[in-house]
């Protein structure tokens, strides 16, 4: 799952238990985190397959991966002796009723930029805090492309804003996000001014922080944004403010659409920290063709080269092609038809799925990926439809049936 919380939920994911939540309205949900409905509720879906002696089934044959969420090191590990079916359903969906058959592929960067680490006088400086919370955040891949406020570049961008208007503010910290895969909700950046520009600076990022709420307030109605004044800290160097700045490059959005407005490549920039002089970018980027996935490394590329930081680890995983021939995914169109009497709807999603990988060890695997609805994932309003979960059980039963 992916584990993130809100900016003050004391949550450790390493060791405390999701405290789950049935809402009113039919949902399961997790309190002041993710639910990690993805992708626990596929995991759980097959152990009930497994254990359901109700039903008779082909054989069958349940694959389980670790780290989907962040390198997909498990599908990664995958050789054609775990691949021998030549019929597969992924149950990593989150739309009941879509049959997803093709998926973005990704390329994922941990960028650092070590810095010099600079004393100021405390009397010839002031530090200032800007600190965000509660905007919606969201799936890298499924809100890429939808009016949310990433944190992260919000706070370069109003550093930014200061250099443009010739005040040389410095960085003396900076936080936010948790994972590459989330556009980050909450963030906090010190900096520092020299006193004389303490009133201006002030008003400019009060200026455009307000500006930025009037543009996004029809989505990001709960974001809070305050600006405080503080001791000035020792800061990252002048020249290292710049290049740190134009790390916000990174966060591309969507840099090329399909016919139809789909978003094909992209790259979002999901957490940036400084630590011991360090700064750490974590990125992912996502593409569907072999032209989008060269566009995108060498925009990173020449990013991370402008800026004078090292790419320090690297993965990547393929984008899966679709099959609109498919085999299963006749028969599962079929049998949602029968089920709840309305149609099914064929998709290729931005997100990422293992299916390329695991269609790599096999290349007659025909496979196809379902899920019930989740809501929010990746974001600590995450949530799944009971009732979803129940229908999409039953679907794959009968779609197996017919198999």
């Amino acid at each position: 799952m992916v584990g993130v919380k809100t900016a003050d939920s004391n949550h450790n994911f390493a060791v405390d238990p999701i405290e789950t939540i049935i809402t009113e309205d039919g949902f399961l949900k997790a309190n002041n985190t993710t639910l990690g409905a993805d992708d626990g509720i596929g995991v759980a879906m097959i152990l009930a397959l497994l254990e359901d002696n109700s039903i008779e089934l082909p054989e069958i044959h349940a694959l389980f991966t670790i780290s989907e969420e962040t390198d997909m090191v498990g599908a990664n590990a995958l050789t054609p002796d775990f691949v021998q079916a030549d019929l597969g359903i992924n149950i990593d969906s989150e739309d009941l009723g879509e049959i997803c058959i093709g998926c973005a592929g990704g390329s994922s960067y941990d960028i650092t930029l070590t810095s010099d680490i600079e004393a100021v006088d405390a009397n010839e400086y002031k530090g200032i805090s800007i600190e965000v919370s509660k905007g919606i955040g969201g799936h890298s891949g499924i809100e890429i492309d939808r009016p949310h406020i990433n944190v992260a570049t919000m706070l370069l961008n109003l550093m930014s804003t200061l250099y443009d208007n010739s005040i040389e503010a410095r960085i003396s910290d900076i936080k936010s996000g948790f994972v590459r895969n989330s556009i980050p909700s909450a963030g906090k950046m010190n900096i520092v001014v020299k006193t004389e520009y303490l009133e201006e600076t002030i008003k400019l990022l009060t200026e455009n922080t307000e500006r930025l709420k009037a543009k996004y307030k029809e989505t990001e109605k709960q974001i809070a944004i305050s600006i405080d004044t503080l001791e000035a800290t020792p800061t990252i160097s002048l020249a290292n403010t710049e290049n740190i700045i134009a790390l916000r490059k990174l966060n591309t959005k969507v840099l090329e659409r399909t016919e139809d407005n789909t978003p094909l490549t992209s790259c979002n920039l999901g957490f940036i920290d400084f630590t011991d002089g360090n700064i750490v970018v974590k990125i992912l980027a996502r593409y569907a063709t072999t032209s989008g996935k060269t566009l995108i490394e060498n925009t990173i590329q020449n990013v991370v080269t402008e800026t004078k930081s090292q790419i320090t680890e690297y993965n990547s995983y393929p984008f899966w092609e679709p099959n609109y021939g498919s085999q299963i995914l006749k028969v599962a169109s079929k049998e949602y038809k029968k089920l709840t009497g309305l149609n099914s709807k064929v998709t290729v999603i931005h997100a990422g799925l293992e299916c390329g990988i695991v269609k790599q060890q096999n290349q007659n695997l025909d496979i196809i990926s379902v899920g019930p609805d989740v809501f929010n994932a990746h974001t600590p309003t995450e949530k799944v439809n009971i009732q979803s979960v129940e229908k999409c059980y039953r679907w794959i039963i009968n779609t197996l049936e017919q198999l």
